[in-house]
């Protein structure tokens, strides 16, 4: 089974009687809010007055309340070998905070139970992470660390197979990944990381904890700002996070001689395509004496987009860099 992210097929711009719309995901919430615009929408939630936490969240039911530990690392296996590569890095987990994480890829690869036993628990695992991003609306200073990021990273590309799952969850819950980082410094990674590269002196182990530590969080970073602009293009929406040339600068285009280096590679890789579509797609032409600067703009996007598909399709597929040409 091959599990591509659902976004992969690049939704149309929205009509206008189709927003603003209210996703399944937030219909606990009795006010309407206008989710075209995502960031005003948490706002506007956190206008809201707060109700009893019982009210959202079952506290006596956790991950481990629906399913043993052992089938708990089962899912989690499941979801390391089909799901993992697809997002070109690997999970960090500090060990304290990493709950909301494993029930969130316990959620997804639930798909690969039989299906008398996914018919009992996928619904309670589907309903236990709606309660729990619920409560991360009111209280997102509870739920702010790296660990949530990536898990709402994860949400926001794989619909799960019950309950919620519109066109708009995606983008709100990118959103909420986008303030979380930045709040945590995450869009400083990479300049910091190449910062300690460029330093020639020794690195003591500290350092060189400090280092790895910088290079995972500026991957999490740059594939947050990757799955943003996936998730906006052809939306109409414009992303909240933005790609830096370290960012990008920071995975150099080498040939990949490990899945650690085929993942930096898919992560530069999409980003630049990433930044050559939306440069096309943000050319203006409102009037005549524009026609040569927006032809300017088109053309060098799509001839940077024919470079790097020429630079992709000799790269080898077991590494999954036939997604990037796919997404292409």
């Amino acid at each position: 089974m091959v599990n591509l992210p659902v976004y992969l097929t690049l939704p149309s711009a929205p009509s206008p009687d189709d927003v603003p719309f209210k996703p399944l995901l937030w219909a606990f919430v009795g006010q309407r809010v206008d989710w075209s615009t995502p960031m005003l929408a948490i706002q506007e939630l956190a206008k809201v007055p707060q109700v009893g936490s019982s009210s959202l969240v079952m506290h006596d039911e956790t991950l481990q309340h629906i399913i043993p530990q052992s089938e708990v690392d089962n899912l989690l296996s499941i979801f390391t070998v089909h799901y993992t590569p697809w997002l070109n890095f690997s999970l960090v987990r500090n060990g304290l905070d990493q709950a909301f994480l494993d029930l969130v890829c316990c959620n997804i690869a639930s798909r690969y139970l039989d299906a008398a036993t996914r018919f009992i628990i996928a619904p309670r695992l589907q309903n236990l992470t709606k309660d729990t991003i619920a409560e991360m609306v009111f209280n997102p200073s509870a739920f702010q660390c790296i660990e949530t990021v990536q898990a709402l990273i994860i949400l926001a590309l794989w619909s799960p197979i019950c309950g919620f799952g519109t066109q708009g969850d995606g983008k709100m819950l990118i959103s909420m990944a986008v303030t979380m980082a930045m709040n945590m410094r995450l869009n400083e990674a990479s300049a910091r990381a190449m910062k300690m590269r460029a330093n020639t002196s020794p690195l003591i182990p500290m350092d060189i904890i400090d280092y790895e530590n910088k290079m995972n969080q500026a991957r999490i970073w740059t594939v947050l700002t990757n799955t943003e602009s996936l998730i906006c293009i052809g939306s109409g929406r414009q992303t909240v996070s933005k790609r830096s040339p370290p960012d990008v600068d920071l995975f150099p285009i080498l040939s990949p001689d490990t899945i650690e280096e085929g993942r930096d590679l898919r992560i530069r890789l999409f980003s630049e395509l990433f930044d050559a579509t939306e440069r096309g797609l943000n050319a203006k032409l409102s009037c005549r004496e524009q026609i040569e600067e927006w032809f300017h703009c088109v053309s060098s996007s799509l001839e940077e987009l024919d470079r790097l598909v020429r630079l992709i399709k000799p790269l080898p597929s077991k590494l999954h860099f036939i997604y990037i040409v796919a997404v292409y």
